[in-house]
């Protein structure tokens, strides 16, 4: 007997229902590496994030995490070709 009460059933979230592959990385999700650097080279050379998004279709989020992960990628080689001894 229910005595009124309103039965609720849980819905799977977006993520449940299409998880992300292991495989995948996380960061740059749609573009890959030879796209970020080209993000990267665009946005240096003075276009818009706007113009970005547009251009390659994705979200202002992915363009900013493509520029992030260019510019740590450059960091750790800088960094690593500097220690050699």
């Amino acid at each position: 007997m229910n005595h009124g009460r309103t039965v609720r059933t849980r819905h799977p979230t977006i993520r449940e229902c299409n998880p992300v592959p292991a495989h995948r990385p996380a960061i740059l999700s749609w573009l890959s590496d030879a796209q970020a650097r080209q993000v990267r080279a665009l946005r240096n050379a003075g276009e818009s994030i706007a113009d970005l998004v547009r251009s390659f279709g994705v979200s202002r989020a992915t363009i900013y995490r493509a520029l992030q992960s260019v510019e740590t990628a450059e960091l750790m080689s800088a960094e690593g070709g500097g220690a050699g001894g």
